[in-house]
């Protein structure tokens, strides 16, 4: 086999990487990257094998994203409900009709000491003030 593929959630162990073929049945195994965790599940190792027809065989899905908590809404406002608080993810808000928002307008989980996180405090909505009413003739 050729070198092991690269992934987006999982980096090669050291030992690994100096090398550019590998045997058939040699197995590399991968360390999940900051914002990812390792899955646990039956059957799922955190390696691939080389086999005899060349190509890397077994499940690349050993890493998944961490995610962040739930990071609430602006009193007269909303969150535009993403999929997911995964790693990487953005959320939006918006504010109730007559209300303007008051921050930033999206925020992004993102990893900070090794933690997920969101990058921003959520915003605020405050209401839009009105104009005083005009005069009126003869009132």
């Amino acid at each position: 086999c050729d070198a092991p593929p690269r992934l987006s959630s999982a980096e090669l162990r050291e030992q690994y990487r100096e090398f550019t073929t590998f045997l058939y049945g040699s197995a590399v195994e991968y360390d999940c990257r900051p914002g990812y965790i390792q899955v646990r599940k039956v059957n799922v190792r955190n390696a691939l094998i080389c086999g005899k027809d060349g190509q890397w065989h077994g499940s690349q899905e050993f890493c998944a994203p961490r995610r962040c908590i739930y990071p609430g809404e602006p009193a007269n406002g909303r969150l535009v409900l993403a999929e997911t608080f995964a790693f990487g993810s953005t959320v939006n808000f918006t504010c109730n009709t007559g209300y303007r928002l008051v921050g930033s307008s999206q925020i992004q989980c993102v990893i900070k000491d090794d933690v997920v996180s969101w990058d921003k405090d959520i915003p605020f909505c405050e209401p839009i003030p009105c104009l005083p009413p005009p005069e009126i003739a003869n009132g």
